[in-house]
C-alpha cells in the first residue's frame, strides 16, 4: 500500500428479514457515530444493510440485478439482466450444488437457518402472548388498585375491599396511606 493512501472498510450485510422497518428502500447505509463527540467516527469505514424481502419486483440498476440474484432469481432471470458477473456467479452456485459435499454444507446451512426462523418467529410469537398476558394481569391489577380507592373513599372497610377486590391487606394499607 503506498503511503498517505486511504483505507476503506465498508461491510455489507444481506439480511432475509425486514430490520429497519420504517424505512421501504432495501438499502441502507450507516456510517458509525463516535457516541461522546456525536460526530461521524469515519467517513472511510461505512455499513450496508441490504433487506431482501424489501427488493423490488423491478430491477434498474446494477445493485437491483444483484438483489435479485442473492433473492433466488431463476437461470432465465439471470440471462435476461445481461450482466457477465451475476451469469459467472450463478455458473459457479450451479457447479457447487452439483458437488454433493458442498450440497450437504449447503443443505446443513439451510436447514439451520430455516430451523433458526421458525424458532425466532415461536419466540416472536410467545413473548407477544407473554407481553399480552402480562399487560392484561397489569390491567387487571390497576383496575382492582381503582376499584380499591374509590372503595376506600367510600369508607368501606379495609378488610371487605380485600374480599371484593383480591388485594392483599397490606397493599390496602399502603394505598390508604396515600
Amino acid at each position: 500500500m503506498c503511503e498517505g493512501s486511504t483505507i476503506y472498510a465498508i461491510c455489507i450485510h444481506i439480511l432475509n428479514f425486514n430490520f429497519f422497518k420504517d424505512k421501504d428502500y432495501f438499502m441502507t447505509k450507516i456510517k458509525p457515530l463516535d457516541t461522546e463527540t456525536r460526530k461521524v467516527f469515519s467517513h472511510d469505514f461505512q455499513l450496508y444493510f441490504l433487506e431482501v424481502p424489501k427488493i423490488p419486483d423491478q430491477y434498474y440498476n446494477e445493485l437491483d440485478k444483484w438483489m435479485h440474484f442473492f433473492k433466488g432469481a431463476s437461470k432465465e432471470t439471470v440471462m435476461a439482466m445481461q450482466t457477465p458477473e451475476i451469469e459467472k456467479a450463478f455458473n459457479t452456485l450451479e457447479y457447487i450444488s452439483q458437488d454433493p459435499i458442498a450440497r450437504a454444507k449447503y443443505e446443513a446451512r439451510r436447514k439451520y437457518e430455516l430451523d433458526y426462523n421458525t424458532d425466532m418467529d415461536g419466540a416472536r410469537e410467545e413473548g407477544l402472548q407473554i407481553g399480552f398476558t402480562k399487560g392484561f394481569q397489569n390491567g387487571k391489577h390497576d383496575q382492582k388498585i381503582e376499584i380499591a380507592k374509590n372503595l376506600l373513599a367510600n369508607h368501606f372497610s379495609i378488610e371487605m375491599i380485600s374480599k371484593i377486590t383480591d388485594l392483599p391487606i397490606s397493599e390496602l394499607e399502603k394505598l390508604k396511606n396515600i
